[in-house]
């Protein structure tokens, strides 16, 4: 199974994007997949690889601030769990740790606190 998500992208129509973790020199990083591209956000800006492992499986949405899996990603001492994150542009993969979600649209990084944690279904 894909974890998916919906992004308003051109003229408001959606595109599918997808949940994915980036492999880059700063360490693994969710973000979302398009056009076989992962883009991931790092101090405010959207980067992009083509360095990437899918999100695929059995996985549910949950709301939690204390995130039960194992995190799916490091970025230095930050350890980061895939989200999916429910924005003005639609629901957006990207990371989270703790009550904060981040998350890119159009070259920038955002963060919210209105997002869903990616649990394998066998977790919870």
């Amino acid at each position: 199974t894909w974890i998916t998500g919906e992004e308003k992208f051109i003229a408001d129509r959606p595109i599918n994007v997808y949940a994915a973790v980036a492999h880059t020199k700063w360490g693994n990083i969710p973000g979302k997949v398009y056009a076989d591209c992962c883009l991931f956000g790092r101090d405010g800006v959207e980067h992009s690889t083509n360095s990437f492992s899918w999100i695929v499986g059995n996985y549910k949405a949950v709301i939690t601030t204390n995130p039960e899996c194992l995190p799916v990603g490091a970025e230095g001492d930050k350890l980061w769990w895939c989200a999916m994150a429910r924005t003005e542009w639609g629901k957006i993969p990207g990371k989270a740790r703790g009550a904060m979600c981040w998350y890119t649209y159009h070259g920038k990084e955002f963060t919210t606190r209105d997002f869903q944690y990616i649990y394998p279904q066998t977790t919870v």
